[in-house]
């Protein structure tokens, strides 16, 4: 945990938290133009899969729950990335739609854990698969 502020969380969320002006930027010019380009997600993804690679890192094997970690992420990563397909295959997502799905799935594996002020983020403990839940808001 590092703190800046009066924030303290992990420097892996801090960095992810620290992507999301990106997907703001993506979002405004999907809803302007319609169109984002495919390589635009490519270096979210990346930085993804760098962030991932240091969590893994620092996943202590013999710690109970850390089994539970591996299943979210699999789950995460496994369910959500070919359902997010599966959508834009057969028309419900359009393709900046699922390959944001499919980076947020790689970048944000589980919620981000960020004490502001002294109150943990996030308040309520819901479902662990973040990608999951933005699925489901998406297709509310």
């Amino acid at each position: 945990m590092i703190e800046v502020g009066p924030v303290s969380a992990p420097i892996t969320d801090i960095l992810r938290v620290l992507t999301l002006p990106a997907f703001a930027i993506l979002a405004i010019r999907d809803v302007r133009t319609r169109r984002v380009p495919s390589l635009a997600w490519a270096p979210l993804t990346f930085f993804g899969l760098c962030l991932l690679y240091i969590d893994w890192q620092h996943v202590p094997r013999s710690v109970p729950g850390s089994d539970f970690q591996l299943i979210v992420l699999a789950v995460g990563i496994g369910f959500v990335i070919p359902l997010a397909y599966l959508f834009h295959y057969i028309g419900a997502f359009g393709g900046a739609d699922a390959r944001a799905l499919m980076t947020i799935a790689i970048l944000f594996p589980f919620y981000p854990d960020i004490v502001v002020f002294g109150t943990r983020f996030p308040l309520l403990e819901g479902m662990p698969v973040f990608s999951l839940i933005v699925l489901t808001n998406s297709v509310i």
